[in-house]
């Protein structure tokens, strides 16, 4: 059995660049919403130069699932960390899911750090080698992994590094 050693989940905040989300959803869903009712319900024509029916469904369809998606992550949206035997298990719903597997980690240690000066800010950043997930804050775990980095946020920075600390000494 896959025993857990840590686990830690962060809830997106309400304020910056997520409190954004609410309303450009509301506005997607209602803006779009209007558009597509009045054309395929009332027959109106609601665009000058008007817009094909197919060209409507399709952006309107996108747009309102945009908006969806974007009250789904300022109501739902979190970060659940998860340190067990195998490794580390990181849900950042409802963007990615990753796992790092602990014979791939070489060490991990609790970091403070400048989010927009040292990652662009908070989400999911960075590429293959130097990777970033984080909430808010500036603490975490950085760790070295085959390949590179992953810095995780975390409100509990250094349990987060003895736990991994613990995996990562039983394979490596």
């Amino acid at each position: 059995m896959d025993m857990t050693i840590f686990h830690e989940v962060q809830k997106l905040r309400r304020n910056g660049a997520c409190t954004v989300t609410f309303p450009v959803g509301v506005f997607l869903i209602g803006f779009f919403g209007w558009f597509m009712t009045a054309r395929f319900l009332f027959g109106k024509q609601v665009t000058r130069p008007p817009i094909g029916n197919g060209a409507l469904g399709l952006l309107g369809s996108f747009m309102i699932l945009l908006g969806v998606f974007l009250l789904l992550t300022f109501f739902a949206g979190k970060m659940v960390t998860e340190v067990r035997e195998s490794g580390v298990y990181l849900d950042y719903f409802p963007l990615a899911k990753r796992h790092i597997p602990a014979d791939r980690i070489i060490h991990c240690s609790p970091i403070t750090y400048r989010p927009l000066k040292d990652y662009g800010g908070w989400g999911i950043r960075g590429g293959k080698k130097r990777r970033v997930y984080s909430v808010s804050g500036n603490r975490g775990g950085l760790l070295e992994i085959q390949g590179g980095t992953v810095m995780i946020g975390s409100t509990r920075p250094d349990e987060l590094a003895v736990a991994v600390e613990k995996i990562a000494g039983k394979h490596g």
